[in-house]
């Protein structure tokens, strides 16, 4: 796991040392254990190193093959690199490390970029091939590793994060208007955009190619793409479940491979549950870490967000070595600014808790595997699909759909929230434009109610869990600690794409789920165990009844009060003083109604106040 970058002038003027050092320098924490650069002329690569693989300095990046004709900076694991590498090996290739890095780059020697197509990991990872004068940059199917990129009229630039391509001289760091509206509207950003204008994040799946001859575009490719659609063949509920579970167990076993300690995240539910379950087998004593809330004083509704209770009993049965961690409201006042710093690409709710838990993590170990992925591929979300049932066709069920995802401001409410004075032009138009265009970008075809709820996996597969993954990857490396996703293991995820709908949705046609709270698309009004029914029936291997049975449960504080309460005076100091920056795009006015109307507790803009909060801090830490 490390941390990339790189230049590339257009001019042909040689990249100084220093440049790529400084770019280098700033995500030191993305690879604390070493430091190493390339450098050809008008071309540069960079990488900081954490180690998890042959911890020798043989595994240095960037690393080059014999010839030194082909340098890869790499960021990633690809859990299948050994049996990629027997296949090398019998192709004559002689292999001087044991790290999978070594792997990736004879890959592309033989295969070419095709090469991806072979990986079974995440990655994101930049190729400078002087024989072909190309420059390749790739990114894994998911999006688990993020990849940044920008370019003015004599520079490309690149980066695992956006703050080390600032240290190039002709950066000048501006907001991008349609980002700024898509946050505003979804707490994401749908589309290949980023909040700083200019920077784009290569959409995962996907791979670019540069000409160093010719300043033309780079050549864009998308080699992966998600297709929830149920293959015929499987009938049986039995053998589908007990092909899943093989395919499970088989996925956490192979991001079990490391040189270093290895821990697991232990909420209490059923996704990180199971992970630790089947990885508590080949490790003994496995360290699991949960972070729970002070909830001595919240709503009821919000007492169940602490979870410990739960982490202990599996920790327990489990026999793992447990650690937990208590977060106050003090803590999100504490690390915002620094949270934000690491962040950067804001993207969907509270992280705070996130980067708390990640924190304590690393202190003692560098891995640690998490349960993410699993309600986006198994329909954890039940109610989100609830229209499904009533919709008369494809565009009605869109429409009432797209709520769901303006979790923070309502499109009607959308050109009452922006300083006219910014020249910012914010459209209801262009805002349904993006949700259209990111919802069935294909424009596949939707028939049957279950052809609605595919195409809503599939949009929340390359949009929420993209977010979700972007926000774990910056706050997990803003500790040196490296995230690992089992439930998007590459067989595990080709299978569950074709598990047709009524096995993860059981009875969800006839009985659809109920909606509590229509105005609340988190769900924490409308929680449910009707959700990843095929999924809960595989892990009751693993986790006593009465867990798989429970009602789905996010991360997440119980900010609702707090925000009330006793951060109250930190957010108004914040986003209503005088030299609040963010006075400058959002109305004051907007932002007071905003904060009076959750105090009134009549409301619950705890989404949106973090937005605020969020966007002030990104002002302050980013634009001179």
């Amino acid at each position: 796991m490390c941390g990339i970058t790189g230049v590339y002038n257009f001019n042909k003027i040689p990249v100084s040392a220093e440049l790529i050092e400084k770019m280098n320098s700033c995500i030191k924490h993305r690879g604390p254990d070493s430091s190493g650069y390339y450098l050809r002329g008008h071309v540069a690569l960079g990488n900081r190193r954490l180690s998890i693989l042959d911890l020798s300095s043989l595994g240095t990046q960037p690393m080059s093959d014999d010839e030194n004709k082909v340098a890869l900076t790499y960021n990633g694991e690809i859990y299948n690199f050994k049996k990629i590498r027997s296949d090398l090996l019998h192709l004559g290739y002689v292999f001087k490390t044991n790290t999978d890095t070594e792997v990736v780059l004879k890959a592309y020697l033989e295969w070419g970029i095709s090469c991806v197509k072979k990986f079974n990991g995440m990655f994101a990872f930049a190729i400078f091939d002087q024989r072909k004068n190309n420059i390749i940059l790739a990114r894994d199917r998911y999006g688990i590793k993020p990849l940044y990129y920008w370019n003015n009229a004599r520079s490309f630039l690149f980066a695992s994060e956006i703050k080390s391509m600032m240290q190039y001289p002709g950066f000048h760091a501006e907001v991008d208007e349609s980002s700024l509206t898509q946050y505003f509207s979804f707490q994401n950003i749908l589309d290949d955009g980023t909040l700083f204008k200019g920077v784009k994040l290569l959409p995962q799946g996907s791979y670019i190619i540069l000409d160093t001859n010719q300043h033309n575009p780079p050549r864009y490719v998308k080699y992966w793409e998600p297709d929830f659609k149920a293959d015929p063949g499987l009938e049986n509920t039995v053998e589908v479940a007990d092909e899943l579970e093989k395919l499970f167990t088989q996925a956490v076993n192979k991001q079990l491979v490391s040189d270093v300690p290895i821990a697991t995240f232990l909420s209490g539910g059923i996704d990180s549950g199971s992970v630790t379950s089947v990885a508590s087998k080949s490790i003994s004593e496995l360290p699991t870490y949960t972070a729970g809330f002070d909830v001595t004083d919240v709503t009821q509704q919000e007492k169940h967000f602490d979870e410990r209770e739960n982490a202990r009993f599996l920790a327990e049965r489990f026999g793992t070595q447990h650690n937990e961690i208590e977060i106050r409201h003090q803590d999100m006042e504490n690390c915002l600014e620094t949270l934000i710093w690491h962040l950067e690409d804001l993207r969907v709710g509270q992280s705070y808790p996130n980067y708390k838990l990640y924190e304590a993590t690393a202190r003692n170990v560098k891995v640690a595997l998490s349960g993410t992925g699993g309600d986006e591929l198994f329909a954890g979300y039940p109610w989100r699909y609830r229209y499904a049932i009533d919709a008369h066709d494809a565009s009605d069920y869109e429409s009432h759909y797209s709520n769901y995802w303006r979790r923070t401001v309502p499109n009607n409410l959308l050109e009452k929230v922006f300083v006219k004075k910014s020249n910012h032009q914010y459209f209801k138009d262009e805002s349904e434009q993006i949700f259209k265009n990111a919802f069935n970008p294909t424009g596949t075809e939707l028939v049957t109610k279950e052809d609605f709820v595919n195409q809503s996996l599939e949009f929340e597969f390359r949009t929420f869990l993209h977010g979700l993954l972007i926000v774990d990857d910056k706050l997990s490396m803003a500790h040196s600690l490296e995230v690992r996703v089992p439930f998007l293991d590459n067989d595990l995820v080709n299978f569950a794409l074709k598990i047709p709908v009524h096995m993860k949705l059981n009875n969800f046609f006839s009985s659809p789920p109920s909606i509590k709270n229509t105005s609340d698309p988190t769900g924490m009004n409308n929680r449910t165990n009707e959700g990843k029914e095929i999924l809960r029936t595989v892990l009751s291997s693993y986790m006593p009844n009465e867990y798989t049975k429970q009602n789905k449960q996010g991360f997440s504080g119980p900010d609702a009060t707090w925000f009330r309460r006793e951060s109250l005076p930190f957010i108004e100091k914040l986003l209503l003083d005088q030299n609040s920056r963010i006075s400058q795009y959002v109305r004051r006015e907007f932002t007071s109604d905003v904060l009076q109307q959750h105090r009134s507790v009549k409301y619950n803009h705890r989404l949106l106040i973090w937005s605020l909060l969020s966007f002030e801090m990104w002002l302050r830490n980013f634009i001179k």
